[in-house]
């Protein structure tokens, strides 16, 4: 049955519409913004062949950091990565671990438990630059530790709404996000994507949620964001079933780019609700895998960086948009090929404020990769440089904690 409730969930995170433009408030300066905004045309993307673009247009280095693989800090899933002062932040659901900044293990910080520095889950991490305090969210309950790790105190984020992911702006105010809730069709309350908190709990503003779906065969409606990023001073998200990506400008939110799926847009919805067997639950969800929605937007000066999914599957598709000619492609290996140093195929996972992008590959994957590779030609081109990666993977083992990824400008 996790199978089934994986597919559902996939599902009903694409349902909604996009939003008209024109329907959102404006000031004078927020129609002058609204005169430019990018339009991505996705909708035929899988029928372009796809292209090896390189690494080294957007990147002139690739660091390496395999996480070391301890008994206090086994990881198989990163949800985050984050560059602390000297010190790198890896979370997953169950733990939070500290690394320097070479991969070797520090420390666990907190645990989960009840205790006052305790979490539930670890739902989102964020730090102050300006301070260095870190915060851990775990629901509604955040802990503040200080730059050395150590315990400050913990807050209650005084909202009724379940929290997720979120970010601090340049001001420090806290943009939050508030993940899929399922409404009963009949439930006309307002649903929101996101609320403003100040470092004590206490909300600023909530922004009411774009595309709700309230659908008749389902009997509920289901909220969320899919994506958001910060950029240039900005923040940027992407609601679940909406193609437009807002900006969180003051105290609005504007349309910034359209992301268009067109025909295929995943945004119908099969009922499965008579369904007697998973058989035929499957067969339903198995009918899906041939529309596209995203599930992953970055940006940097020159490029946006989307990941698709195909249907309800862990098939991907992704592309990179040039701002400045407006030109789309479809990456072949789904990554930039890696002609710094015939390493592991690239596609960043988040981008920094300097321009680092940051992605990871279990010990497994990056094994694979790199001891399919012929040797004796990477070798030939790239030298010793291909020669650490090749070394590095030979080291690995299958079990391994996983390898982070880090490009320089």
């Amino acid at each position: 049955m996790k199978r089934v409730t994986g597919l559902l969930c996939l599902l009903l995170i694409t349902l909604g519409c996009t939003k008209n433009i024109s329907s959102t408030k404006q000031s004078s300066d927020e129609k002058e913004f609204l005169k430019y905004p990018l339009y991505i045309d996705l909708e035929n993307i899988h029928t372009t062949d796809s292209v090896e673009a390189l690494l080294s247009v957007d990147a002139s280095e690739c660091v390496y950091i395999p996480l070391e693989t301890n008994g206090n800090a086994l990881i198989r899933r990163i949800e985050k990565v984050l560059f602390w002062g000297d010190h790198i932040l890896v979370s997953e659901f169950q733990n939070l671990c500290l690394f320097d900044r070479s991969g070797k293990f520090i420390q666990k910080i907190s645990q989960q438990g009840e205790g006052p520095e305790d979490y539930n889950r670890v739902n989102n991490i964020i730090t102050d630059p300006v301070t260095g305090m870190l915060y851990i969210f775990s629901r509604n309950k955040v802990i503040k530790f200080d730059k050395n790790t150590k315990y400050v105190d913990n807050y209650i984020v005084k909202s009724e709404e379940y929290l997720s992911g979120g970010i601090m702006t340049p001001d420090e105010i806290f943009l939050l996000s508030v993940p899929n809730q399922v409404k009963l069709l009949k439930d006309t309350a307002k649903v929101f994507s996101l609320i403003a908190t100040d470092s004590l709990g206490n909300v600023m503003k909530y922004y009411e949620n774009t595309t709700v779906r309230r659908a008749e065969s389902v009997k509920m409606a289901l909220t969320g964001i899919s994506n958001l990023y910060a950029y240039d001073k900005n923040v940027r998200f992407k609601e679940f079933g909406n193609d437009t990506l807002f900006t969180i400008l003051k105290d609005s939110m504007m349309p910034y780019a359209i992301l268009y799926l067109g025909e295929m847009k995943m945004n119908h919805n099969p009922d499965a609700s008579q369904a007697q067997s998973f058989e035929e639950v499957q067969k339903i969800y198995d009918g899906l895998s041939d529309k596209l929605f995203v599930v992953h937007v970055l940006e940097n000066n020159t490029y946006v960086y989307i990941l698709l999914n195909w249907g309800v599957s862990e098939k991907e598709l992704s592309c990179v948009y040039n701002k400045e000619n407006g030109k789309l492609t479809h990456l072949k290996d789904n990554g930039l090929q890696n002609d710094l140093d015939g390493g592991i195929s690239f596609f960043p996972r988040n981008i920094t404020e300097n321009g680092d992008m940051i992605a990871w590959k279990s010990a497994e994957e990056f094994k694979e990769e790199i001891l399919s590779k012929d040797y004796d030609m990477q070798k030939a081109k790239y030298g010793e440089r291909f020669e650490k990666v090749y070394q590095l993977a030979k080291s690995l083992k299958e079990d391994d904690n996983p390898v982070l990824i880090i490009t320089k400008k």
